[in-house]
């Protein structure tokens, strides 16, 4: 299906205007101020400079380029400390993606991609021979975020290019290995030890990941749209099918319809009932794991797996009406990225009732903006009571950045692309 604005006419506008408002803010906001030292999505500079880069795209002789410029310089800045690590959100590959999305395949950043693509090569080889290791792992070591899925999805974008290709497979070969079992366990099941404390408490024995952010449907994800975009190596159809059938197994029957707890614990459920489900968002819970099932159907033409995601997603959107979980306009567990799943969901699917819910949620983005605030938007941590002060949040997953990407996408006819680095698309 191709990409159609679920915003038209005067709604449309008004997306528009908002978006601009809080782009404009975002540009103005003092480089490096707060900024984390890493240069990944996570950062402030990547982030602003990715939505940049989606205006420069929309409009592209109005300098958005050359402010986007300035904030990736600002990242990339950070990329130059010691023991920067290769990560999507924490790392050179987000700094990579961003600078690949501004350059919208203009003669631009060619030094500095080249200079990232020779260090993620080494890298990789490095990330898969921790992969297989026997004793356990982290998350951090092969998700979304920090690891080698994200890593991945950076490389995938840039598969044209001799240089990406080979670390490319390689980081495909590691995480078929790793979804694989050992005895019986799956080998990428997460030990007491690398688990913090609070997981610790509810899962002691260590646990199975159900998160997109985090979890088994990040590499799902990866590497069914690889299958999709003709990227394959030995073993990696069957990984995705495993994947896939262990996701579906993992779902919990609902009031309101399929959902997925945040983990499985090992050793099995402590205390009586059923686990809890996620939040119906991006990160954890059914609207992120049911895009991923999506991806997984499309790429093997498995009609059980994209039915049950299109369940799923509805399941997650009157949860959301019925009980209201998600109370921030934020990307990674707020309305923002409910919505760009929603939208996806709707031009891939052509249901008008999951537009209609995609109308309507972005709707609630633009009734979220408050001219008041130094960014327009409410960070998480000002949900969770922090003074504004320390709440300035302008990246993409928990700050302002999220949202004016969400509204431009409801609104334009110009396909996203951007939610790539959220595994959407």
């Amino acid at each position: 299906m191709s990409w159609r604005p679920v915003l038209t006419g005067a709604e449309a506008e008004r997306a528009q205007a908002v978006a601009l408002d809080v782009a404009s803010r975002l540009a103005a906001r003092q480089k490096e101020r707060d900024d984390p030292p890493m240069p990944g999505l996570s950062s402030a500079s990547s982030s602003i400079a990715l939505v940049c880069a989606e205006l420069d795209r929309l409009l592209p002789d109005a300098g958005w380029d050359r402010v986007g410029h300035a904030h990736l310089t600002a990242a990339a800045r950070t990329a130059e400390r010691d023991g920067t690590p290769l990560g999507l959100f924490d790392g050179v590959a987000g700094l990579a993606y961003t600078a690949q999305r501004l350059a919208a395949g203009r003669t631009r950043y060619g030094t500095l991609l080249a200079a990232i693509d020779d260090t993620i090569t080494s890298g990789v080889a490095a990330s898969s021979a921790r992969l297989a290791r026997p004793n356990g792992m982290p998350v951090r070591a092969w998700d979304l975020i920090s690891g080698i899925t994200g890593i991945g999805v950076y490389l995938l974008g840039r598969r044209e290019e001799h240089a990406a290709r080979a670390p490319l497979e390689e980081s495909l070969a590691a995480l078929v290995e790793l979804m694989r079992e050992t005895d019986g366990a799956p080998r990428w099941a997460t030990p007491p030890e690398h688990l913090y404390d609070d997981m610790r408490a509810s899962t002691p024995e260590g646990n199975l990941n159900c998160g997109l952010a985090h979890g088994a449907p990040g590499p799902l994800a990866l590497m069914s749209l690889a299958l999709s975009e003709g990227v394959e190596v030995s073993g990696q159809v069957d990984a995705v099918r495993r994947i896939a059938d262990w996701v579906v197994a993992q779902c919990q029957p609902d009031r309101f319809g399929p959902e997925w707890p945040a983990v499985i614990p090992l050793g099995g459920i402590h205390g009586p009932g059923r686990l809890p489900p996620a939040r119906p968002g991006w990160c954890y819970g059914n609207a992120g794991v049911a895009r991923t099932l999506w991806l997984a159907g499309k790429a093997l033409d498995e009609p059980e797996y994209t039915r049950l995601a299109e369940r799923a997603v509805r399941a997650a959107l009157e949860r959301q009406r019925t009980e209201r979980p998600l109370k921030a306009p934020t990307m990674c567990h707020g309305t923002a990225g409910l919505a760009q799943i929603t939208l996806r969901m709707a031009a891939d699917s052509g249901a008008e009732d999951l537009s209609r819910e995609a109308r309507m949620l972005c709707l609630e983005l633009v009734e979220w903006f408050d001219p008041d605030l130094p960014l327009g938007y409410r960070s998480e941590a000002e949900m969770r009571n922090v003074p504004r002060a320390m709440a300035d949040d302008p990246a993409l997953l928990d700050g302002a950045a999220g949202p004016p990407l969400v509204l431009l996408a409801a609104a334009t006819h110009t396909d996203p692309g951007w939610d790539r680095a959220m595994l959407l698309s």
